[in-house]
């Protein structure tokens, strides 16, 4: 089993000149098979811990490993590797590419990794038929409702099968039903060899979680 350690974890960054530390001395643990839930209210840190996590954050104190891999301890080549093999990224906005159809969105980041198209395709296909959308493949963003596109960057973090994988928000720009099915599809990627975590306000969250971070300073534990 891998296991999450994050440890007495500080970031912080400026705005008008003075110091401003999201979370101080953040310290957790989880393994995978666990469904994480990080809420906190805006400004509480959570987006600021899964950037982190992903590599795409150095914090000013503290360490966060994942398994064997010390990650904030990577540069160059081993944090893109551990950005592009080990970590999932699910983005608030989905940022799929507009031009592209929901399959090649999904492919993308195998293709740009040197996966052969035929596979990459294959494995995008499968991808979008465990979030149910294989009969929209085709479809561009345009085409698709709100609930679907942000379950085609569901898929689009699964193509690589991560070990992490990490949602930014992901109900903030959904109504009530596609909030739900967002709910229950994270809870059903949680599986042994993968860990979930989602930044979160939605109280939904709450009933299907294993654990719950609140990274704020005044509870960070």
């Amino acid at each position: 089993m891998a296991e999450l350690v994050v440890d007495d974890l500080t970031v912080e960054y400026h705005d008008a000149g003075q110091p401003v530390r999201p979370f101080d001395g953040l310290t957790f643990s989880a393994r995978d098979g666990e469904l994480v839930v990080v809420k906190a209210p805006s400004g509480g840190g959570k987006t600021t811990l899964l950037c982190v996590l992903a590599g795409l954050l150095s914090p000013a104190k503290g360490s966060v490993s994942f398994g064997s891999t010390v990650i904030t301890g990577l540069s160059g080549r081993e944090l893109l590797e551990h950005r592009r093999r080990t970590a999932g990224m699910v983005f608030q906005s989905f940022n799929l590419i507009a031009s592209l159809s929901a399959v090649e969105n999904v492919s993308a980041p195998l293709v740009l990794t040197g996966t052969p198209a035929r596979t990459a395709k294959s494995r995008a296909l499968a991808a979008l038929e465990q979030v149910g959308l294989a009969d929209r493949a085709s479809f561009r963003p345009g085409r698709l409702s709100g609930g679907q596109q942000q379950r085609v960057a569901f898929a689009r973090a699964l193509v690589r099968e991560p070990a992490l994988l990490l949602a930014d928000e992901p109900t903030a720009h959904l109504d009530s039903p596609n909030a739900r099915t967002a709910v229950t599809l994270l809870r059903e990627f949680v599986r042994p060899g993968r860990l979930v975590v989602v930044a979160t306000h939605d109280d939904r969250f709450l009933e299907v979680a294993d654990r719950l971070i609140d990274p704020s300073p005044a509870r960070a534990a």
